[in-house]
């Protein structure tokens, strides 16, 4: 087991946080992504940029798809990063009160916002590539 740790006198699982942690920083890496397309205006190596199996060579459309995917990837950090912070209060709230059913609300939010996006990932593949 991997142990418990102690924020603010209530016992959190340390899986807890670092689902916490990993949903903030993807958050934070998308902004990064998108405030970088909107600056640069090109290509370069981001797991989150390209639809799956395109080529950055392939695109029809360049500029056409940073002007497409920089908003939604802007969203898409700020919302996850909104989702981190409402895991770690329904954390807090599980744990600190027993509120035992909104854990499972914590799920909706974050899976609503990745499917979302990949959405938008299928839309700008057909469209430029």
């Amino acid at each position: 087991m991997l142990g418990n740790i102690k924020i603010f006198g209530i016992n959190f699982d340390f899986l807890d946080v670092l689902m916490i942690v990993m949903i903030i920083g993807c958050g934070l890496y998308a902004i990064y992504t998108a405030i970088r397309v909107k600056r640069e205006y090109m290509f370069f190596e981001n797991k989150f940029l390209l639809p799956g199996n395109c080529k950055p060579e392939d695109c029809t459309d360049p500029e056409g798809f940073f002007d497409f995917i920089a908003p939604r990837m802007l969203f898409f950090g700020i919302s996850l990063i909104l989702c981190g912070i409402l895991d770690a209060f329904v954390v807090y709230m599980v744990r600190g009160h027993g509120i035992g059913w909104m854990y499972w609300l914590q799920m909706v939010p974050v899976m609503a916002v990745l499917v979302w996006f990949v959405l938008f990932q299928k839309k700008a593949s057909k469209e430029f590539w």
